[in-house]
């Protein structure tokens, strides 16, 4: 058991032990699990170092730490992960929120402050993360989500009430054609796909093999949903309509080689915070 009955013991050895641990960012996770588990803010701890530590509260807190050390995802423990600024409920059965994506909410931004009242298709959309941002930044776009999975769609659902944001949330397979209700309706198509190739699921760090395969796998050579998406779902854009996809690593040039097979136009790249281009985008004629 952690030693001591005060938030800044538990804070001090969580830093310990997650440093011995292997968790590169030790500091920051042993505050997240005070600032979540304990509902200690940081500023607080620094006040009142001997704030104490009721007995079942350092029995919570040691049952996250240690399924911390056992490679659990941080985020899963927390319950609630950040993404552009707000918050959004995660868990066992839904894709976690990164930072990286935040390079394609920022490109379907960039297009859609130019149209008064754009119609968007996030597709894949998990957490609802995308879709969530994009309705909150353009309260004139009307935003559909599409998700096939049960377990996805509960915080999909759950994160667009909590940020009150307007979205709508469809559930359909995005492999299985194009609803007749989407059809050129669409000025921007967005979509962050499985794109994990099958080495790549292989060899899974630890915390990601706890996300669910289906929003990381993306068939054998992780191009499945690049190639059917580029040629199904053209049709539910508009002409002059953007298409952005999420990419993996070195992915650029098969990605390029489906969108100009299937006619599209204007195909520009966008690179994320550590200099990977992380993004490709294409105009529809």
């Amino acid at each position: 058991m952690v030693s001591g009955l005060t938030v800044s013991a538990l804070y001090r050895e969580a830093k310990e032990r997650l440093k011995a641990g292997g968790i590169e960012a030790y500091g920051t996770e042993a505050r997240f699990l005070v600032e979540g588990v304990l509902g200690v803010s940081y500023q607080k701890l620094l006040l009142d170092e001997e704030q104490p530590v009721k007995p079942q509260e350092r029995e919570y807190f040691e049952q996250a730490l240690e399924r911390r050390l056992k490679g659990y995802p941080l985020q899963y423990l927390l319950g609630l992960w950040e993404f552009y600024g707000y918050p959004f409920e995660v868990g066992e059965g839904v894709l976690i929120p990164r930072a990286d994506t935040e390079t394609l909410c920022e490109a379907a931004l960039e297009r859609l402050k130019k149209l008064e009242h754009p119609v968007v298709l996030d597709l894949c959309s998990g957490s609802g993360c995308l879709a969530v941002t994009i309705a909150l930044k353009c309260p004139k776009a009307t935003v559909y989500a599409v998700e096939k999975y049960e377990a996805a769609l509960g915080y999909l659902h759950r994160n667009a009430a909590l940020n009150n944001a307007p979205v709508q949330v469809v559930q359909a397979d995005v492999l299985c054609g194009v609803p007749l209700e989407f059809a050129g309706i669409a000025d921007v198509i967005i979509c962050n796909p499985p794109y994990l190739t099958q080495t790549d699921m292989e060899q899974l760090q630890k915390e990601v093999s706890y996300e669910p395969a289906t929003a990381l796998y993306g068939d054998d050579d992780g191009l499945l949903f690049y190639r059917e998406i580029t040629r199904q779902w053209r049709k539910a854009l508009k002409p002059g309509g953007m298409l952005a996809f999420e990419i993996g690593k070195g992915q650029e040039r098969d990605v390029e080689t489906f969108l100009r097979a299937n006619g599209f136009q204007n195909i520009c790249t966008r690179k994320d915070g550590c200099g990977i281009i992380r993004v490709l985008t294409a105009d529809k004629p």
